[in-house]
């Protein structure tokens, strides 16, 4: 869980915005960073199948407190490291050559 959702979980049990601030800034931005990137391994097989990977897995991370000053160097860091054919499909430029028109 991201820094924003322990903050909300806390706010709703009742504790104070200093000791919320307090345990919220104790936390390492390191470990955040880490624990995003293992649930991107984990469950990018499922983003994969959706129409825009990257979305499903910001809005996923997102619900679950993350920042996206965490998320988006983290998904563009997995992307990368994708084995050749699994990452977004490129758009390649058209070729002159091989217009419908040519086709004739």
């Amino acid at each position: 869980m991201g820094g924003l959702r322990v903050r909300q979980t806390l706010k709703r049990r009742g504790l104070t915005d200093d000791l919320i601030r307090e345990t919220v800034d104790a936390r390492d931005p390191d470990d955040e960073t880490q624990v995003v990137r293992e649930l991107l391994v984990r469950r990018w097989s499922s983003f994969a199948r959706k129409r825009d990977p990257q979305a499903s897995a910001f809005g996923f991370l997102a619900r679950r407190g993350f920042t996206g000053n965490v998320i988006w160097p983290a998904i563009r860091e997995h992307v990368a490291n994708l084995p050749a054919g699994e990452g977004p499909e490129e758009e390649l430029p058209d070729d002159p050559q091989d217009s419908p028109e040519d086709w004739e």
